[in-house]
């Protein structure tokens, strides 16, 4: 595991969907690792090779139409074949 001292901060480093948010009685099977009042499901996760700069944020919020570009760009760095932009949810 890396030291917090040598953690990144302020970046994206990585993209995930999400597939499914689970509450606690449908997160039994999943405990220790499910705690509060939601879990989300993640799926298609890929690590940037090179992280994006980005301030972050609490909770979850929708990323600019500069930031998607950003970081679909380092996603075809890192991995050409499979990378494709960041899709956009209303």
């Amino acid at each position: 595991m890396t030291p917090p001292a040598e953690s990144i901060h302020g970046a994206v480093v990585g993209v995930v969907e999400i597939v499914d948010v689970l509450t606690p009685p449908e997160a039994a099977a999943f405990a220790p690792w499910f705690f509060g009042p939601y879990g989300f499901v993640l799926a298609n996760i890929r690590t940037l090779r090179t992280p994006v700069p980005e301030k972050g944020r609490l909770g979850l919020a929708r990323a600019s139409d500069d930031l998607r570009r950003r970081v679909a760009r380092a996603l075809r760095a890192t991995d050409p074949h499979r990378a494709r932009p960041a899709s956009r949810t209303s």
